[in-house]
């Protein structure tokens, strides 16, 4: 009988989380809130380079859509590992100052408030 009762629990707990992970899941493999907006991979060059990832699962401020003047800068090298690098992450120029651009960053891997040029 005692086993009986841990096959049941064991069954529940797994129904659960299989229950709890798909109901979290947008797309294949991302677990989390539904995405709130999706961005480009500007990375020339590389596999990833113009795929859509989601950019904003609601960790950013609900703002409406803005577009800055100027342009992304051209990527530079990114600092040595270990370096204090903290990019303001964005989803769109509204999230930046009104002189920066929300541009992809490919040493992070995601977009970030940049100068715009």
């Amino acid at each position: 009988m005692m086993m009986v009762r841990v096959g049941v629990v064991v069954l529940v707990v797994m129904a659960t989380v299989v229950t709890m992970t798909e109901a979290g899941s947008v797309g294949a493999g991302h677990p989390g809130p539904p995405c709130r907006h999706t961005c480009f991979r500007e990375n020339p060059g590389q596999p990833d380079d113009g795929e859509t990832y989601c950019c904003d699962r609601g960790n950013l401020p609900d703002i409406p859509s803005e577009t800055h003047p100027g342009r992304c800068p051209h990527a530079i090298p990114c600092p040595a590992s270990g370096t204090r690098f903290q990019p303001k992450a964005c989803a769109q120029d509204g999230h930046c100052r009104y002189h920066e651009k929300c541009c992809y960053n490919s040493c992070v891997k995601y977009h970030v408030c940049k100068l715009a040029s």
